[in-house]
């Protein structure tokens, strides 16, 4: 029986985000990544397998935020929808 997740999925992937936004996604590792996260670099590998794997969960991630914050936006014009669900994206609290 495999141990219960203390960290879900998507925490994990906010931090990936959150790691490649700051130092690019060439300079992502699976040791910072894992810092980033607060687990071991063997937990990441086990849930995301590859590198790329895990990139491009974190990239999905983003944009279901991006599309989530989208549907939250009350602006008016097209514009101003796109660049408000940017910003919730990136900053929920904005």
């Amino acid at each position: 029986m495999p141990r219960p997740r203390t960290i879900s999925d998507e925490a994990v992937l906010d931090a990936v985000l959150a790691l490649a936004h700051r130092v690019g996604p060439a300079r992502v590792t699976f040791a910072a990544a894992a810092a980033e996260a607060g687990l071991s670099a063997a937990t990441l590998v086990q849930r995301f397998g590859t590198k790329r794997e895990l990139l491009l969960a974190a990239d999905k991630r983003g944009i279901d935020l991006w599309v989530g914050a989208l549907d939250r936006s009350t602006a008016a014009s097209p514009l101003a929808r796109v660049v408000e669900g940017l910003v919730l994206a990136v900053d929920p609290d904005a």
